[in-house]
């Protein structure tokens, strides 16, 4: 499958002030809809049961780094940018850090 033929997914977790996992939402642009996710476990589940190309600002320094607790090692890619990650493969879900291309807060 080529990259153009995959769904784009937009990812943000939220989290405590002490970095605690809170929730994860997940926005799917082909369809339309939001998805909810409660768990960090469940982030990693929902990457792998909807192959896709995700975007998350910030994702590599923070986002992503939820789900690497539960990875087999063997089962992803990854490309680190000075100690954050720029790439990061799973199954079928390809995952970039939009703060590469936007290299400043949202809000600004």
């Amino acid at each position: 499958m080529r990259n153009s033929d995959k769904n784009i997914y937009y990812l943000d977790v939220e989290s405590t002030m002490e970095g605690d996992f809170i929730i994860a939402c997940v926005y799917d642009e082909k369809n339309n809809k939001t998805y909810v996710i409660k768990s960090d476990f469940g982030m990693l589940q929902f990457v792998k049961d909807n192959p896709g190309i995700y975007f998350a600002h910030y994702g590599g320094g923070f986002d992503f780094l939820f789900m690497l607790q539960y990875v087999d090692k063997a089962q992803f890619d990854v490309v680190i940018v000075q100690s954050r990650i720029l790439y990061l493969r799973v199954d079928k879900s390809i995952l970039y850090d939009t703060y590469f291309l936007f290299s400043i807060s949202l809000d600004k």
